[in-house]
């Protein structure tokens, strides 16, 4: 006699009465076995069973859990997945409730899903990943970001443009706004040195030549905001006596002081 086993999802698997191996695929198999003897008599005989699938794995790699990134920021999505019975028929990602990437024909045993995005509105999203295997198992997970706004800082005083003479104290005023937070800290700068740390201040200067002025707030997640000014610093003179209005002075008279 001959014996042939065969099953209707994976086909041929065997001959001998007796045969022990391992089903790959989940789900109800027919398992069919096949009896024939040297005469061309044959018979066959049915028995259905059921194997357990094991769900695909499946994993996010970036964005990274709690990452904050600025409005129109281009975020790198990345995942995977594998399938250690079957393969990864298909898979979504979401923002919140909204699809922003998929594949409905995968068909591989291992899956690697790379975009980038970067339409995504101010606020809190949960980014999740689902994969289904090619027996309808499916498996997610699950990252929290944060869309911020960047600030937005401001200027009070002085005035752009405005001129001081050396020495001269001078009130810088300025403010920061967060549509979705607070600002958390002030820094006044002029080539790079620091002038302030607070929204007031008052200084002055002692070398004479136009000064850009530079305010840059930061707000609760670090987010970052700046505007500039420039102002012109003088020199001063002390005294000066002109005889005519050619503009000539007496001999040995003092004309003043430039501080510079």
């Amino acid at each position: 006699l001959t014996y042939k086993w065969y099953s209707d999802k994976e086909g041929y698997l065997g001959t001998g009465d007796n045969i022990s191996l391992s089903l790959s695929t989940g789900g109800n198999h027919t398992i069919s076995l096949n009896v024939s003897d040297n005469s061309g008599n044959f018979g066959v005989s049915y028995r259905t069973i059921s194997i357990n699938n094991i769900p695909p794995t499946v994993s996010i790699h970036q964005p990274l859990e709690l990452s904050v990134h600025n409005f129109g920021d281009n975020i790198s999505f990345n995942g995977s997945a594998s399938d250690s019975d079957g393969f990864i028929a298909n898979y979504t990602w979401k923002a919140n409730s909204t699809v922003i990437n998929s594949d409905s024909s995968a068909n591989s045993q291992n899956v690697s899903s790379s975009f980038n995005h970067s339409s995504l509105a101010i606020g809190t999203f949960l980014i999740n990943f689902t994969v289904w295997d090619n027996d309808g198992a499916q498996t997610e997970e699950n990252k929290t970001i944060r869309i911020n706004s960047e600030p937005t800082a401001n200027i009070i005083s002085p005035i752009d443009g405005s001129s001081y003479g050396v020495d001269e104290n001078i009130t810088f005023n300025g403010s920061g706004t967060d549509i979705n937070g607070s600002i958390t800290s002030y820094n006044w700068s002029v080539d790079g040195f620091q002038l302030g740390s607070t929204s007031t201040f008052n200084t002055s200067f002692s070398i004479v030549g136009t000064k850009t002025v530079v305010l840059t707030v930061t707000d609760d997640l670090n987010a970052n905001g700046s505007t500039s000014i420039d102002i012109n610093i003088l020199p001063v003179i002390d005294s000066c006596t002109t005889i005519d209005n050619s503009g000539s002075y007496l001999l040995g008279q003092k004309i003043g002081r430039a501080h510079v």
